[in-house]
């Protein structure tokens, strides 16, 4: 049976380099192509959010979670394709870094317990002992059904890295007048203490990323200064991010209580109604401190025992007030929420009546962090000034991932990794 779908997982493969998608596509990020799929979770084992990074050979593992809505129960396999430093499908054979099977199926669901909207629950830990990853670098997790190679249900990146260099690295506010207000300057040190890539130091190329944003990475491909085995990193002018604002927030885990963001909750079969206050634009208020989870999103009910089964589907009406109707591009409630990303799914609309763009989602119970974003058009940039503003005071976590392309290799392994805070180090 397992030498059978290897079989299926190579023409799997194939037909995802050599096939173009018509509307279903395959995307190399965070994705869900099915509408039955709800509440996609990618968290490292130990975690309740954060981002799906594991170590080479080490026994490190990362949950996949999420809601299938309908009533019947689905067979899912899933498989890995690895990616290079910008997301794109490395040119590697599969058994270049899985070893063991190609694919493997989701066995762990059940169905919820005690909610008004029936849901199935799957899981799956990973890597599972006869599915094991054999290289550092970027992947991508592809979930199907029915064994069907061409009916990809979702797709989500994860990391696995291995420490052969050191990073130093902080950030603070921006050093130059024109952006002292509004931006957060980064520098950092990698430290070759075995000059594993001594070599070739233009093989390293060094991504920073802002609160698990894919959509603002920063790419850093040349040191500033290298003195002996340190390479030093501190161009103001090109290493910053816009320092944004804190995460707005609510929770809607107990339909029984309001709360300090929820102004009404009402039912309409078989859903309980969860309507947030009406908010408004911080963009010209003063910085305003407020701990979040710098956009993510955590999921659960009180009075239950098991989140995962008994946490319930709500409705959710967003309210952001605008006097009016803007005559291009649209507002966007982001973060894990949308996975950080623009979705139609995510899309509000101008009510004239209200005065106000809003927007219904469902949702499972729990606590969520999200700002209101504008873009121009779905494949536009993502600008969050318009209604949270910048403040170099915000809180924000950056991630940064080392890659390194040996000589004479076709794959760009992550050789170092550090999480830091611009408030405190994690």
């Amino acid at each position: 049976m397992k030498y059978i779908k290897t079989i299926i997982f190579l023409h799997f493969f194939i037909f995802l380099t050599t096939i173009s998608y018509s509307q279903d596509e395959l995307k190399y990020e965070n994705y869900i192509y099915d509408e039955n799929i709800h509440t996609v979770l990618l968290r490292p084992e130990t975690k309740d959010f954060g981002m799906p990074i594991i170590e080479l050979n080490t026994e490190q593992k990362l949950v996949l979670e999420f809601d299938n809505l309908q009533n019947n129960t689905e067979d899912y396999s899933y498989t890995f394709i690895y990616c290079n430093s910008d997301w794109t499908p490395a040119n590697l054979n599969v058994m270049e870094y899985i070893d063991g099977y190609s694919e493997g199926e989701i066995s762990e669901y059940s169905p919820s317990f005690n909610t008004l909207v029936h849901y199935n629950h799957y899981s799956l830990m990973f890597p599972e002992e006869n599915m094991n990853l054999i290289i550092s670098g970027n992947y991508l997790l592809v979930v199907y059904k029915d064994y069907d190679i061409e009916n990809v249900v979702l797709t989500r990146r994860f990391y696995v890295i291995e420490n052969k260099v050191e990073l130093l690295a902080k950030v603070k506010r921006s050093s130059l007048v024109s952006d002292m207000y509004k931006k957060q300057e980064i520098s950092f040190n990698i430290i070759d203490n075995s000059y594993y890539a001594s070599s070739d130091p233009d093989a390293i190329t060094v991504k920073i990323i802002q609160n698990n944003r894919f959509d603002n990475i920063l790419t850093v491909e040349h040191a500033d200064f290298i003195k002996g085995n340190v390479y030093e990193y501190n161009n103001p002018r090109k290493i910053n991010f816009k320092a944004g604002n804190e995460f707005r927030y609510f929770n809607c885990k107990n339909y029984k209580f309001l709360n300090d963001k929820v102004v009404r909750i009402s039912y309409q079969k078989p859903y309980y109604i969860f309507s947030l206050i009406n908010e408004i634009a911080v963009s010209t208020k003063p910085y305003s401190y407020q701990q979040d989870i710098n956009g993510n999103m955590v999921i659960t009910a009180d009075d239950v025992e098991n989140d995962e089964v008994e946490a319930d589907y709500v409705l959710v009406d967003f309210n952001l007030k605008q006097e009016f109707k803007l005559p291009t591009g649209d507002f966007y409630v982001f973060g894990e929420i949308s996975d950080f990303r623009l979705s139609a799914n995510h899309k509000m609309t101008y009510n004239e009546t209200t005065e106000a763009y809003e927007l219904r989602l469902k949702l499972k119970q729990g606590f969520y962090n999200y700002l209101y974003v504008f873009a121009e058009n779905l494949d536009s940039e993502i600008i969050t000034e318009t209604i949270e503003g910048n403040y170099y005071e915000t809180e924000n976590s950056y991630q940064i991932f080392v890659y390194y392309r040996e000589q004479g290799s076709e794959f760009d392994k992550i050789i170092g990794y550090e999480v830091f805070n611009s408030l405190r180090k994690l």
